[in-house]
């Protein structure tokens, strides 16, 4: 679970996305079709590819959904950032932005996390991005209909 048993798993990964660029493999797919594109060794394969996801979440999407799938998340994650960064422009009191620096962190940690580490594609650290994400949006809508903190000024 190295980096550099990652890059054979990635290798395989980015040869399964070079036969399938627009669509991709199939969401959680290549664990169990990664054999078909290997190009290793096969004692590597065996040892250090067969059965595993592509650790990379943002290579996963590129490999089991394609150019779409990929261009699909970041546009997630870009809307996520902008409403994130709105949030700390808008906030108006310590406790307001307090908050949004948090969540600022936690979107900032998702997305860094998303290059090296396929832990935002299933389970539960998927419901987790999803959940950092919606409570984002909910911060920037809350700051939006109550920009001058009126809740802590009662």
């Amino acid at each position: 679970n190295s980096l550099d048993t990652r890059a054979l798993i990635w290798v395989t990964a980015l040869n399964a996305f070079l036969n399938n660029k627009i669509f991709g493999v199939g969401y959680f797919m290549f664990h169990k079709i990664s054999f078909h594109y290997n190009v290793l060794p096969e004692n590597l394969y065996i040892t250090f590819v067969e059965g595993l996801d592509t650790h990379s979440t943002f290579l996963g999407f590129l490999t089991e959904t394609g150019l779409s799938g990929l261009a699909l998340i970041l546009l997630y994650y870009a809307f996520t950032f902008y409403y994130s960064f709105r949030s700390l422009r808008i906030s108006k009191t310590e406790s307001s932005r307090n908050i949004s620096v948090i969540l600022n962190i936690l979107v900032f940690f998702m997305f860094t996390t998303s290059i090296y580490s396929g832990a935002f594609t299933f389970g539960y650290n998927g419901f987790v991005m999803h959940i950092i994400i919606w409570l984002t949006i909910a911060n920037y809508l809350f700051l939006k209909r109550n920009p001058i903190g009126e809740l802590e000024q009662n």
